[in-house]
């Protein structure tokens, strides 16, 4: 149950935000984006101000390096909703 609303959630930020966001999936309970760089802040506005998000707790950002990728760095952010009980991460 709680998959089919991370779904429907990732659905909803897809709608709204186009090709800012590449791909929604949920992955080990949680809903990850993947999103474009330039796009960040855009994003990351709609996911605390929209009220169905209210994602309005930011507890970390981190770095990722795959060397073997062209683009071998992704910034990762994970965000917690404390209204809605969810957690998000972001990729970019």
């Amino acid at each position: 149950m709680a998959e089919d609303l991370l779904t429907a959630l990732g659905a909803h930020i897809a709608q709204n935000l186009g090709a800012s966001v590449r791909a929604a999936r949920v992955a080990f309970g949680e809903l990850t984006l993947e999103a474009e760089a330039a796009d960040i802040v855009s994003l990351l506005t709609f996911l605390r101000d929209d009220a169905e998000c209210r994602f309005v707790c930011f507890i970390d950002i981190c770095g990722v390096d795959r060397p073997a990728r062209q683009k071998r760095f992704d910034v990762v952010y994970h965000l917690l909703s404390p209204y809605k009980n969810t957690r998000i991460r972001v990729k970019v």
